[in-house]
């Protein structure tokens, strides 16, 4: 997959990050996994991207973790963020979750990512390893549901329909006729 072998530099301020992989457009129910070696110590330091985008509004729940084998092979202080590509080319974005730690994982979990917005994991860490440092994940994409609140407002809304139309009903039904007044 050549896509995922791409690397483009960019900088963002002071920060300068590499595109590691491309998921492509995902969909709801889509998941995966995911792993990454990294000999480059800098580039892993500003930040190592895989990027996606959704065809519909969805959420993403993802998770990653470090693989340290003894001395050979280990990252320290790693991050996992979800970044939203706000200037084109990953040129600068927005953080929209961080990663929180729990049991050697770091999981993220977000509910709002549109349709048709370029998104990215961000991993960051401090290589230790003699011969580099790996992590590896998995993220799963689900649709986003109308929240409960949505059908109880229709409901509501259909209702006061209701009430306006039985009140627009009964006004006309006892509408006085006009009286004429004779000399």
């Amino acid at each position: 997959m050549a896509a995922c072998l791409t690397a483009i530099l960019f900088v963002s301020g002071a920060n300068a990050a590499v595109v590691v992989g491309n998921f492509g457009v995902l969909q709801p129910n889509d998941s995966d996994s995911f792993s990454q070696f990294s000999t480059n110590s800098a580039q892993l330091a500003a930040g190592e991207i895989i990027e996606f985008a959704v065809n519909t509004q969805a959420s993403i729940d993802a998770a990653a973790t470090t693989i340290n084998l003894g001395s050979n092979v280990g990252i320290s202080g790693f991050t996992v963020s979800l970044i939203e590509n706000t200037g084109g080319n990953f040129a600068s974005f927005d953080t929209l979750a961080i990663g929180s730690f729990s049991g050697g994982l770091l999981a993220l979990s977000y509910a709002g990512l549109a349709s048709g917005t370029q998104y990215g994991l961000l991993f960051s860490g401090v290589i230790t390893g003699i011969l580099g440092g790996a992590y590896a994940g998995t993220y799963a994409i689900s649709s986003v549901p109308l929240p409960p609140a949505i059908w109880l407002f229709l409901s509501a809304l259909v209702g006061l329909a209701g009430v306006v139309r039985h009140k627009r009903k009964r006004t006309t039904a006892v509408r006085p006729k006009k009286v004429s007044a004779t000399a």
